[in-house]
């Protein structure tokens, strides 16, 4: 029985946590700031009790970890909405380097030591302090790097080459599967079911006789036909 007791809880916090994982939002963790990262631990700690501690109220659990999870919301919504608050619950960023100097106070502030400062430099492939105009620690804890002049990398400006315009810039995106028209993908990339036939027509394929078939960064339409039930 405890073993159906723990797969049961266990199960029940799992599509719980699913849930309000999807109301907190689609932040990544490289996003997190310290808050984020310190309320994603508890609520993980909770559902892990919830799941093999039976001695426990599950329901008392749960409620538990709906309560961190709405605060946590509401935090989120607070620091949107207001930016007095955002500073003093994530506080802000802080400059560590400034036209080539490191500010020794800031480092005190954040606790941290010239060791760690010229890791997180090398992480962002700056082998020296020489080389940083600017750098600023981020409330994610991640580090803004902004190299001198003569050590950026040389760009198409720089170069003075045109960039060319192209007048169709997109990911490669399904349009077509089995016969199928992904309508709402068509619509996303605002074109509609007449430029799709007409895109066909130029390659004399019929809609049904398309397996699947994808607009290119480009604008061009590949296409795979149902060639292969030919060969069974």
């Amino acid at each position: 029985m405890a073993y159906i007791d723990v797969l049961t809880r266990s199960a029940v916090t799992f599509f719980c946590l699913l849930f309000l994982t999807r109301l907190m939002g689609r932040k990544q963790v490289s996003q997190f700031t310290f808050f984020n990262y310190v309320a994603g631990i508890t609520i993980g700690s909770l559902a892990a009790t919830i799941s093999l501690n039976t001695k426990m109220n599950a329901l008392l659990g749960l409620s538990a970890i709906l309560a961190w999870t709405i605060l946590t919301i509401l935090v989120d919504y607070i620091n949107f909405k207001f930016k007095t608050a955002r500073k003093i619950i994530d506080g802000q960023p802080e400059i560590v380097i400034r036209e080539g100097k490191v500010m020794e106070k800031a480092l005190s502030r954040l606790r941290l030591d010239m060791d760690e400062l010229n890791l997180m430099l090398r992480n962002r492939k700056v082998f020296s302090i020489k080389e940083v105009n600017y750098a600023i620690m981020e409330t994610n804890g991640r580090l803004s790097v902004l190299c001198k002049e003569e050590f950026q990398p040389v760009t198409k400006q720089d170069m003075h080459i045109k960039k060319q315009v192209k007048k169709f810039v997109t990911i490669p995106t399904e349009i077509i599967l089995k016969g199928q028209v992904m309508t709402r993908n068509l619509q996303n990339l605002r074109l509609d079911k007449s430029w799709l036939d007409n895109q066909l027509k130029q390659v004399n394929a019929d809609l049904a006789d398309v397996y699947y078939a994808e607009i290119q960064p480009d604008g061009s339409l590949y296409i795979d036909r149902r060639t292969d039930r030919d060969l069974t």
